[in-house]
């Protein structure tokens, strides 16, 4: 099957996504400054840009998410607000 032009830049963008969505945060700096908020970044990460191998915590995603809601995609925002 081949792939016309538009499909690979969909490609293309979205291996760029994939590989920078978190290039500009120095992880360990922020999380040693700022646990709190490291937590909530790094979940809204997780459901914004995939899970890359790992599992939500219902518990934590619950606790978590009159802060994180608003910074969801909306789509993952209604999927969520289902499951939980």
């Amino acid at each position: 099957m081949a792939v016309g032009s538009r499909g690979w830049y969909w490609v293309i963008i979205f291996a760029i996504i994939w590989e920078m969505y978190n290039w500009s945060v120095d992880e360990k700096e922020f999380k040693r400054k700022n646990p709190k908020e490291y937590k909530l970044w790094r979940l809204t990460q997780l459901i914004n840009y995939g899970l890359d191998g790992e599992k939500l915590d219902k518990k934590e995603v619950k606790k978590a998410w009159p802060e994180i809601k608003e910074r969801l995609d909306p789509y993952a925002k209604r999927l969520i607000e289902y499951l939980i």
